[in-house]
């Protein structure tokens, strides 16, 4: 669980807060806020700006001893493993900020890239999603982004738009699939997956589900690596969008998914690869899932 997570977790009375890091350039402090809620204060001397609460986070600015202090209160509480990663995030993110001023406006920035996080509770993914999201997420950090970079990888990643394949790139694209170890095949959920005139590739990753004590893959620490990885705002602001667009937010309960990860193999899909057409597809069909037996693509294996 993120260290912030379990800081907030202490019994704070109302109104009451610690600083996060002594050693940070801004003054940032957790505990609870006049209603008790967990929140983030920062006290500095700078110009409040107005700005837009939601309904899970709240937002409030009060003068004190000569600084201003800016509030953000979590009034969700349900929605603590995200609130966590979201200060943490902010915490790492404003290392650098040269004076209070600059400090606030990385805040505010920090803010509004989260708030869609924190738009309603998300229904929790199930397992087929957390294991189809793991293995985006794993080919977007391992290859993608070491590849083109963060901005340019983030672009080319699709896989929450259902009927587009999960990476366009340059003048090829990538499938990734996830499915449990030892399964003979992978289910291609679109014609679109697999279908195109342009030579493409199916990677699948074979992940065997472990228990909660193995040393494995979890979606949340996955997440939160690329996020420390990605070196600009904007590239960590996209990522958070997509994760939010995929039904992901930051919640304890995914850390109970332990994978290790056995295989990963890559197929080139040419013409002759054994697929779907939508030129074949009868008119009057709407909508192709077929299931594609890994044994009789071994010759296309890269």
């Amino acid at each position: 669980m993120n260290s912030i997570t379990e800081l907030l977790k202490q019994d704070f009375a109302p109104g009451c807060y610690i600083l996060v890091d002594d050693k940070h350039p801004l003054k940032l402090y957790i505990g609870a806020d006049e209603a008790g809620n967990y929140a983030l204060e920062y006290r500095g001397v700078y110009k409040p700006a107005a700005i837009k609460p939601s309904s899970v986070l709240g937002i409030k600015h009060y003068p004190k001893s000569g600084y201003t202090c800016f509030v953000i209160s979590l009034l969700d509480h349900s929605m603590l493993d995200t609130f966590g990663v979201f200060i943490n995030d902010l915490v790492e993110a404003t290392r650098n900020a040269l004076d209070d001023k600059i400090g606030y406006q990385m805040i505010t920035n920090r803010y509004y890239a989260w708030r869609k996080m924190f738009y309603q509770k998300n229904r929790l993914l199930d397992e087929k999603e957390i294991m189809g999201l793991m293995g985006e997420l794993l080919y977007l950090r391992d290859n993608i982004i070491p590849l083109c970079g963060g901005l340019r990888a983030l672009a080319s990643w699709s896989g929450q738009e259902k009927t587009k394949k999960d990476f366009s790139l340059d003048h090829t694209w990538y499938e990734v699939k996830t499915i449990h170890y030892g399964k003979e095949s992978v289910r291609i959920s679109s014609l679109e997956q697999l279908d195109s005139n342009v030579e493409g590739h199916l990677i699948v990753y074979q992940l065997e589900r472990m228990s909660q004590a193995f040393d494995g893959l979890r979606l949340n620490s996955l997440c939160r690596s690329i996020l420390k990885t990605l070196d600009s705002d904007e590239s960590r602001d996209i990522f958070l969008e997509k994760l939010a667009n995929a039904g992901f937010t930051f919640e304890s309960v995914y850390d109970e998914y332990v994978y290790e990860i056995k295989l990963i193999d890559a197929y080139t899909v040419t013409e002759e690869f054994p697929k779907l057409k939508k030129e074949a597809i009868p008119d009057g069909i709407s909508k192709v899932q077929y299931d594609l037996l890994l044994a009789t693509i071994v010759q296309f294996k890269e």
